[in-house]
């Protein structure tokens, strides 16, 4: 066997380790699990609409109650201007001194004996008070929007943004209302519309005292002539009872409800 041919075939039986190549090894990033967010909320509060009325001294009226700023904004413009404007809703008086039973729920209170047909809502409320500002010429500006309470005024009417106090209302058989500034106002004219002499003869008792006396005799009476005194009884409910049964007893005709 020549040189050559011997090289050959020891290449060909060489046992030399020969060294593996390694594959790479790819790296792959840890399974995180996470809860999945909650969705965000885009929507925007809707914000409240309040009525300002500001005027040309200073004064400014904002009410959390769109009824109480009409309420002080007519007080300062005078109850009689506004009320010579004829302005009515449902055929009834915006302002006047007499209550409508079918809408008594909707009649607030306001001063010396004046009452607002209040019904509707802020949007309304706000274009009756720029009719009434525009009408009368009144040195003032209106706007609506967002704004905070600023009510500025001494007599402005606390119970507007509370709850109201329980009132009686007496609707006589011709259609007249008799609804006082207090239910103890209520139940002394409504006497007076029966008359007191009449009311006397019923002989009627409240808490074990006549009702009527020529002088004063018990705290909770009240004058109602020059020489007649008036036993009032100290609740809602029992001046509501009294006034049903003065009225069946005299023969008066008329109905009598308790608003709260």
């Amino acid at each position: 066997m020549g040189k050559k041919e011997y090289i050959q075939l020891e290449l060909l039986f060489d046992d030399t380790p020969v060294e593996a190549k390694e594959e790479p090894v790819k790296a792959t990033a840890p399974v995180v699990r996470t809860k999945p967010e909650a969705p965000v909320d885009t929507r925007m509060r809707a914000k409240r609409r309040r009525i300002r009325v500001t005027f040309a001294d200073g004064t400014t009226f904002c009410d959390i109650s769109a009824t109480a700023t009409m309420i002080m904004t007519i007080e300062k413009i005078g109850f009689e201007r506004v009320a010579s404007l004829n302005m009515e809703i449902c055929h009834v008086p915006l302002v006047s001194r007499q209550v409508v039973d079918k809408y008594a729920e909707w009649t607030k209170q306001m001063a010396d004996g004046w009452y607002l047909m209040a019904q509707g809502d802020t949007d309304q409320k706000y274009r009756q008070l720029k009719s009434i500002i525009t009408s009368l010429s009144v040195d003032a500006t209106i706007e609506l929007g967002d704004f905070e309470t600023n009510v500025t005024n001494e007599n402005s009417r606390k119970g507007d943004t509370r709850k109201r106090k329980s009132r009686l209302v007496v609707t006589l058989q011709d259609g007249m209302v008799i609804c006082g500034d207090n239910p103890l106002d209520t139940f002394k004219k409504t006497v007076r519309h029966i008359g007191v002499e009449r009311v006397e003869k019923t002989n009627l008792k409240i808490g074990g005292n006549p009702i009527t006396t020529s002088v004063k005799r018990y705290n909770n009476q009240v004058q109602v002539s020059s020489a007649k005194w008036l036993t009032v009884p100290s609740s809602v409910k029992d001046k509501y009872k009294i006034l049903r049964i003065l009225s069946a007893m005299t023969h008066t005709p008329f109905d009598v409800k308790i608003l709260e």
